[in-house]
């Protein structure tokens, strides 16, 4: 019985040579961005902002459980929230304090 074929097929001759060709690219490109000074990265305008409220977020004080419970309760025994009037003139001068 005779084998023939001891050498490669055209086919696996090709993609070899493919693959060679993508390892070549890859190094390529590997040296072009060293003698660039390095991969870089520019966020969005959105996704700064983000990253702002991602950041604020993190360095607001922790919520007081305590004070959260004791406002709810004034809020259903009607103490607190019932005259929108005084409410709004609040909140503007809060935010005018600023």
């Amino acid at each position: 019985m005779k084998i023939q074929g001891s050498s490669p097929s055209h086919e696996s001759s090709v993609a070899a040579t493919r693959l060679e060709q993508v390892r070549q690219e890859r190094q390529g490109r590997t040296e072009r961005s060293d003698a660039q000074g390095g991969d870089r990265v520019e966020l969005s305008s959105d996704a700064q902002l983000v990253k702002q409220a991602v950041k604020a977020a993190s360095d607001s004080p922790v919520i007081r459980q305590d004070a959260v419970e004791r406002a709810r309760q004034k809020l259903e025994a009607g103490q607190v929230g019932s005259d929108t009037l005084k409410l709004a003139d609040r909140l503007i001068d809060h935010l005018l304090e600023r």
